[in-house]
This record gives structure tokens, C-alpha cells and sequence, in this order.
């Protein structure tokens, strides 16, 4: 059972943002896609998600967007020499009318495979895709660092130099398996953030479990009926620490550098916490630090947190703001929920405790054996079930939500406890529903205020798209009427705004069921939105006039090699006021529509109005 929050309240949109009742479809309008560039790849596009057959695996991976976006930054991974991951940031100028001429490419670091430790074991689930997140610093704080995963659930940290490079760290696995299981979970990074402890960093992690057996972390593929889901996501925050922190190493000479950077630094698990288990992977994550007393905050975008009736029999559905420590109070809620079971053998009250917060290493004997007999049956296991291919977007079943049915998200605020000098986990702060809003799109909210954090969420409103700004961090402004969901203690607060509404978006949307990605454009932008189809069409979305009629689209065939497909996009936007980019003449701010595939970055040039 989750823990309530210390407040919970509903998206209350604001009917004055609401669309014209003149508005009757979008028309194919002047065009504003006026050119085209394609930028290759120093290599194949890296994916690092593994042949799954499992529903909620490929799902994950066809429909992740593999140009990722952290704090503002861009990034592609391509497939190096011996398997290796070569990291790179698309870099671009600023400008008011970006170019594809503004685009570059700079080689981070290459993040080679982890060695095989046969006390390890491999990876007790299917593999997920490379993820990354840039390591939030406190304002003036200037970390920069990211953390990297290749998807088999690994995680490695990039230290930046001043000269542009990466130190990477040893490989650290911070997740693994239940018991009787071995091996270690493939996650995704969501957001990452310097703690208030020196040396010390916040990672987000969100991991998927098969509860369709056992109720346990990587089991068979098979579905569960009467309406329990059968994939399920733990999101977990894991505290790091590195052994010889950068900035507190002595300056050493300069005949010892190249040797200091062959060892790579030791990156340690401090603490797990689990967070929420829901149906799917969180859809967006940011994190704010810093403030009164390095204050922490983290907004997920996810679905509702699964409560212990949604589970399936024998699934541990334990508390979201439970620390991962393994210290249960004794007799707790934890004995308590075991009963009769934990007297079934000595120890297995320890055991059952242990087991909580899936801790792998029993400290007695005792414990040991109550694992190993909390695990036992004497049942057969019987015939497997036969390898079974998944459709993406066909299959369905008791208990999955697909296509249009998926479930209204949820803001979830996590916050730290400013009466702890140096916190230990996050606690449920604010909980906003979205009910009975989908989620469209969610990215970057530019143009937050210093210490902030925000996302622009499009959410469904019959058959409108309704933008919504959730900002993370210190309010600066009065709230207005229309905002929802006020949560978090002293710096770290949540505003949920209703700032303006997309004429008969959603309907569009609805209808185009080979999309891959639908971004959204800001106010500055000459796109409202851009929808991306997998493999040749884009379709571009005018900023609509005030009671206009009809709103300008323009078609795209982007003009892929055959057997290419789209692996992700982003639409880069021009800064108002920049210079460069071919600004003469004035005018709105242009865009660049970006196009990941598996050899090159395809550019879209889209012009502003004048």
C-alpha cells in the first residue's frame, strides 16, 4: 500500500484556454519544412535492447526516443569498436533560425562492454535501451557529469574534463534480481542529480518485472488474466558515491596524469529506496537540488501507483516511500503481512524482513534457510509455455493497456526532509491526476526560472490538446487561478499550470497509428507540434490563429533509405533575440525538425513567420 502524500489533488483545466468553437480541421497550408540536411554518423546508431519477445520490452524499446534530451542537452550513441557504446553530443549554435550548418557531433567518451563476472551472472531479464541522464547541479554548481546505462543493467558515470572530454567510471550494477534468481536487472536512467553529501549523487532508476508467474523479477513471458497487469515497473532511487571524489583529489603532476587516467574511479551503491510500482516506465522525470539546506526535489510523470490489490497473488507490493535499507521494525508491517507464513519455519520472520526490500544477502544461516523455504514448493513445474512473438501494436489482452487506452498519468513530487541535515531518501509530497486526461507528449519546458525544473505535458481534452506547464523549484511568480497540485516543503514546490489548448489535436493523433514520436512545440516555435511517423511521413502543425476556421499542416516525406526507420526525434527550437542562422530580415524564431536513424541525422529546416 503506498503512503499518502501530504497533499492530493486533481487537474483542473482552465475552459478560457479552451479552443475555438469555429475551428473545423487542420489543411494543408503554405509549406514550412524549406529544407534538408542529413548529418551521418561516426558509426551504426547504438540501441542496446536485446531480442525480447515480451510485450512490455519491445514496447519500451520501439517506442523510446534514442536522440535523448537531458537538461537542455542532446545526445546520440552510435556502436564502436569491440561493442563498445561511443557517446556524442549534438551540439548546436544559437540562433534564432537554427541551420543545419549550426549541428555537430562531439565525441564524448566510449563506454565499453562490462567484463563478465561469472559471480555476477548475466542479466536476469531482457535487455532495455541505452539511457542516459546529466547529473543536476545546484545553481553555480557546474557538476555537468552524466550517468550512462547500455541497457543491461550496468551503470557507468562520465566525469567531463575541461577540454571536453569524459573520464568514465568502473561499472556499477546497483539492481538485481529476487531471490532464488541471480544476476543483475537491466534498467533505464530517468534523472540523475548531486546530493547535498559531497561526492554524492541521486540516480532514478526504472526497472520492468515480470509478475506474471510468481510475482517475482524476471520470470516467464506469459500473461496474467482477470485484469492484473503482467509487466509491472519498479522505480527505484539509488544513491552513489564515488570512492575518490575528482574534485578533492591533490593536483597531480603532470608525468602522472596519463596513469591516474587509466584507473578509472570506483562508484559504490550507498542506499536503494523504491519509489512507485506502476504499470509502465515513468514518461518523464526531472529533479531540482539545492536551496535551504540542499533541499532535493523529483517530479515523475507516470501511471497511478499500483496498489496491493492490482498485483498478483505473491507479489511484494511494498511501501513506495520505504527506504531500501534493510532494517524492518520488528513486528512491523512487514512480520505482520506474512502472519501464519513466517512461523512456518526458524527465522523466517528475519527472512520474510529481508526479503522486503529484495536485500540478496541474508546475514545469518537462519535467514538463509527461511529464503531458500519461502521459495520452495513441492508442485511441478510442468509444460512450458512456446515462444510467442510479440505485434506491438496489435496484441492485447486481460490487464494491458494499449493504444487509446492508456491509463491517465499522474504528477508524483518527491521530496526530501529539510529538518534531515543530510537526507537519506525522498518522501511523497504531492500527488496531482491527470483523470481523465491522457497523456500525448511530455518534454522540455523552456525558460524556467533559475533554481527550476519544468515540463511541457500535452494532455487529451476531448479532442483538443491541452499544454500544461508543471514547474518544479522555487515559486517566483504568484500562482494563478487555474494552477493545481501546490505540493513540496519550502523550495522544492510544484506549479501545474493550464497555459493554452491545440484545436482538434488529440483527434488527429488518434488516427495516425504508424507514429512514433509527436513533439511539441513553445510559443516562440513556428510548429505546435510535429507528429513523426516510424519509417516516412512527418507531419508538421502550424501555430494556430486566434478563432481561426483552420489550422496549416504540411506532409513531409522525410525521405528515408530503404530499411531505414525512424529510432528517435527531436524538434530543436531558435532562441528569440539570437543571432546567426541567417537571421536577416528579422521575423519569428525558425526550428529544426531532427531525425534519428540507424546511420545518420536527418535536418528539417522549418522557417518562421515574417
Amino acid at each position: 500500500m503506498a503512503a499518502p502524500p501530504r497533499s492530493s489533488s486533481s487537474l483542473a483545466l482552465d475552459r478560457a484556454h479552451q479552443s475555438s468553437a469555429a475551428f473545423q480541421s487542420w489543411r494543408i497550408g503554405a509549406e514550412v519544412a524549406t529544407g534538408r540536411a542529413t548529418l551521418a554518423l561516426p558509426g551504426p546508431a547504438f540501441q542496446g535492447a536485446g531480442d525480447a519477445v515480451g510485450y512490455a520490452h519491445t514496447r519500451a524499446a520501439a517506442l523510446r526516443n534514442h536522440l535523448a534530451e537531458s537538461c537542455g542537452r542532446l545526445f546520440v550513441a552510435t556502436r564502436g569498436p569491440g561493442d563498445a557504446l561511443d557517446l556524442h553530443e549534438l551540439i548546436a549554435t544559437p540562433a534564432a533560425r537554427p541551420a543545419p550548418q549550426d549541428l555537430r557531433l562531439a565525441a564524448l567518451a566510449s563506454v565499453p562492454p562490462p567484463p563478465h563476472d561469472p559471480l555476477l551472472g548475466g542479466a536476469a531479464e531482457p535487455a532495455l535501451s541505452w539511457s542516459l541522464a546529466v547529473v543536476a547541479a545546484p545553481p553555480g554548481g557546474g557538476c555537468g557529469h552524466l550517468l550512462v546505462s547500455r541497457g543491461g543493467g550496468d551503470l557507468a558515470l562520465l566525469m567531463q574534463r575541461a577540454d571536453g572530454s569524459a573520464l568514465v567510471s568502473a561499472v556499477v550494477h546497483p539492481l538485481r534480481p529476487r531471490p532464488p534468481a541471480t544476476g543483475v536487472r537491466p534498467f533505464t536512467v530517468e534523472a540523475a542529480w548531486a546530493c547535498s553529501t559531497p561526492g554524492h549523487i541521486r540516480a532514478v532508476l526504472a526497472a520492468l518485472s515480470d509478475v506474471s508467474a510468481s510475482g517475482g523479477a524476471g520470470g516467464g513471458s506469459g500473461r496474467a488474466g482477470g485484469g492484473a497487469p503482467s509487466w509491472v515497473c519498479d522505480t527505484w532511487l539509488v544513491t552513489l558515491a564515488l570512492a575518490q571524489h575528482p574534485e578533492q583529489q591533490p593536483e597531480q603532476q603532470p608525468e602522472q596524469q596519463p596513469e591516474q587516467q587509466q584507473q578509472p574511479e570506483q562508484l559504490t551503491v550507498v542506499d536503494r529506496q523504491l519509489l512507485l510500482v506502476s504499470r509502465g516506465p515513468p514518461a518523464a522525470a526531472i529533479a531540482a537540488c539545492g536551496g535551504a539546506g540542499g533541499s532535493e526535489g523529483l517530479l515523475l510523470v507516470a501511471d497511478p501507483p499500483l496498489e496491493d490489490d492490482e498485483l498478483p497473488p505473491g507479489f511484494d507490493a511494498r511501501n513506495p516511500s520505504a527506504t531500501g535499507a534493510p532494517q524492518p521494525p520488528p513486528g512491523g508491517e512487514g512480520g505482520a503481512a506474512r502472519g501464519a507464513d513466517a512461523s512456518a519455519a526458524p527465522g523466517a520472520d528475519a527472512g520474510a524482513s529481508m526479503d522486503h526490500d529484495r536485500d540478496l544477502d541474508p546475514r545469518t544461516l537462519a535467514q538463509a534457510a527461511a529464503r531458500l523455504v519461502q521459495f520452495t514448493s513441492e508442485e511441478e513445474l510442468g509444460a512450458l509455455p512456446a515462444t510467442a512473438w510479440t505485434d506491438v501494436f496489435k496484441e492485447s489482452g486481460p490487464g494491458e493497456l494499449l493504444g487509446g487506452e492508456e491509463a491517465p498519468p499522474e504528477l508524483l513530487l518527491f521530496t526530501s526532509d529539510p529538518q534531515e541535515a543530510a537526507p537519506r531518501g525522498l518522501a511523497l509530497a504531492s500527488r496531482v491526476a491527470c483523470s481523465p486526461h491522457r497523456l500525448l507528449a511530455v518534454g522540455a519546458l523552456p525558460g524556467c526560472g533559475v533554481g527550476q525544473a519544468g515540463l511541457l505535458l500535452g494532455l487529451a481534452d476531448d479532442v483538443d490538446c491541452a499544454l500544461v506547464a508543471a514547474v518544479l523549484g522555487p515559486q517566483q511568480q504568484p500562482v494563478a487561478a487555474c494552477s493545481a497540485g501546490l505540493g513540496g516543503a519550502g523550495p522544492q514546490a510544484l506549479t501545474v499550470t493550464h497555459t493554452a489548448s491545440l484545436p482538434a489535436l488529440a483527434y488527429v493523433v488518434a488516427g495516425k497509428t504508424q507514429r512514433r514520436h509527436l513533439l511539441l512545440g513553445d510559443r516562440w516555435s513556428p510548429l505546435c507540434a510535429a507528429l513523426v511517423e516510424g519509417a516516412r511521413y512527418a507531419y508538421l502543425y502550424a501555430q494556430p490563429r486566434p478563432r481561426a476556421t483552420h489550422g496549416a499542416q504540411q506532409i513531409v516525406d522525410m525521405g528515408l533509405s530503404p530499411g531505414s526507420s525512424v529510432l528517435g526525434a527531436r524538434l530543436l527550437q531558435g532562441q528569440p533575440g539570437g543571432g546567426g542562422g541567417g537571421e536577416a530580415g528579422g521575423g519569428a524564431p525558425g526550428a529544426l525538425l531532427l531525425v534519428l536513424t540507424g546511420s545518420e541525422l536527418v535536418c528539417f529546416t522549418i522557417s518562421g513567420g515574417e
